[in-house]
């Protein structure tokens, strides 16, 4: 709780698993101080999530796409006209004391669907900009990452896929407003000749 005494603390943050087993998640550990020192493993609902998409000939890119039921990470440059597609989830911290020593921070999504070749690698960046709003938020109104990339995982099809941003996050900023907003974005959005793509259940499954 905001204000108590200061813990040591292990968090994880998760998105929403469904009755179908299929989650999207933030994990962390902290340490915090009580009447001794304990350790806690915190598992946090996302507070909102979104795919923002751009078509090289439609106008995706100024349409909201946060009420569908998954989020997308890819591209295709192909013979078809090229598109791109990200996503973003935003996690509330409030619950979280204002000082703590992280030992662990990973996120945790499960993985619907993917290609194989080449490799659906999928990178993790810190946004800065909390403000987005998952039924507005659009290609072209998107904030761009804070940092350099977090972390990079290759996903699978059917299992939960993990990426750990331990040694990248100094929580200290997003602890004291309340929010962590993370980007999801494809290794290489630019692969000339393959269509790559990761889908992920939403916030919005049930």
């Amino acid at each position: 709780v905001r204000g108590g005494p200061r813990l040591p603390w292990r968090v994880e943050l998760k998105p929403g698993r469904s009755a179908s087993n299929l989650s999207m998640s933030i994990l962390l550990l902290l340490s915090a101080q009580l009447a001794s020192a304990q350790v806690f493993e915190v598992e946090l609902q996302p507070e909102a999530d979104a795919k923002v998409q751009w078509h090289e000939i439609l106008d995706w890119a100024n349409t909201s796409y946060g009420s569908e039921l998954e989020l997308q990470v890819g591209s295709e440059n192909t013979a078809l006209p090229d598109k791109r597609y990200r996503s973003y989830l935003r996690f509330d911290l409030s619950s979280l004391p204002e000082t703590f020593t992280l030992e662990r921070a990973r996120l945790r999504l499960f993985t619907e669907i993917y290609t194989t070749i080449p490799a659906t690698v999928v990178d993790l960046y810190r946004v800065a900009d909390d403000s987005w709003a998952e039924s507005t938020i659009t290609w072209n109104d998107q904030p761009g990452p804070a940092s350099a990339v977090w972390a990079t995982t290759t996903v699978a099809s059917l299992q939960e896929t993990y990426w750990d941003f331990t040694a990248n996050w100094d929580p200290a900023a997003d602890v004291a407003d309340d929010a962590l907003s993370l980007l999801l974005r494809l290794e290489r959005e630019d692969l000339e000749g393959f269509e790559i793509n990761a889908i992920f259940n939403s916030r919005e499954v049930s």
